[in-house]
């Protein structure tokens, strides 16, 4: 068995009096599917007020797949069956340039902003995005960079590989959230496009040159140090559609 924790998940509010009693873990192989279920445990404390519910961290101890080969699926239900999906999660070996919502929230202030129009320099229940709903897409940012710079970076880069990763989460938030103002070239969508594509090449340039024995100086001025062979190849490509 393997032990598999969950921090901050946060059901949908219910305005019907009705709070959520259970959570609900299912676990795949695979990010679409399908589902075994392997845990069902009782929430305490019950939500006092439904429309409020709180966050909630939970550990199950029967999922069944080793660490980096699981996908685990967590759901709320109430005491008349009803169930809400939350979002799917990997169960990896954590990425140490994964961005934090706060590092998102300085790339993109501007969608920071609460209720009241605060802005709060990152997400919360009380933006839009959510702070979950950036998780998610803090994942597929990373995912998407993971390709052309691998998990294992040297740590003097770790900064800049997070940086960039929050241009790609900010990109996201874009086309996800503010599709309409993408399409009337009134988001700043393309601005964070190009600072990615131009970061994220260099970025993959300088992994390559430190790993080969060049110091970060010289990797960054493209000068001195050892020969060394660029991956992934510099196709011209890093302008790619999204």
């Amino acid at each position: 068995m393997t032990v598999v924790s969950f921090t901050d998940y946060t059901p949908v509010p219910r305005f019907d009096g009705i709070p959520w009693t259970t959570v609900m873990i299912e676990e795949s192989t695979s990010e679409t599917g399908p589902w075994t279920l392997i845990d069902t445990q009782t929430l305490s404390p019950v939500d006092s007020d439904p429309s409020d519910p709180i966050s909630r961290s939970f550990t199950t101890n029967k999922a069944t797949l080793a660490v980096g080969a699981g996908w685990y699926m967590v759901s709320f239900g109430d005491a008349s069956n009803n169930v809400i999906e939350m979002g799917v999660t990997f169960n990896g070996e954590p990425i140490e340039w994964t961005p934090s919502l706060q590092d998102v929230g300085h790339v993109l202030l501007s969608r920071t902003r609460d209720s009241n129009g605060k802005v709060l320099g990152t997400f919360t229940d009380d933006t839009q995005p959510t702070d979950d709903e950036v998780r998610i897409l803090i994942d597929k940012a990373v995912a998407d960079m993971i390709p052309l710079i691998g998990t294992d970076i040297p740590d003097e880069l770790i900064p800049e590989a997070q940086h960039i990763a929050s241009i790609r989460t900010a990109m996201y938030i874009e086309i996800t959230f503010y599709a309409n103002e993408v399409a009337m070239s009134r988001s700043v969508y393309p601005e964070l496009k190009v600072l990615y594509d131009e970061k994220l090449a260099s970025l993959a340039k300088a992994v390559v040159a430190v790993e080969s024995g060049q110091s970060l100086v010289d990797a960054a001025a493209g000068a001195g140090g050892s020969p060394y062979y660029q991956y992934p190849p510099d196709d011209g490509l890093y302008w790619r559609p999204f």
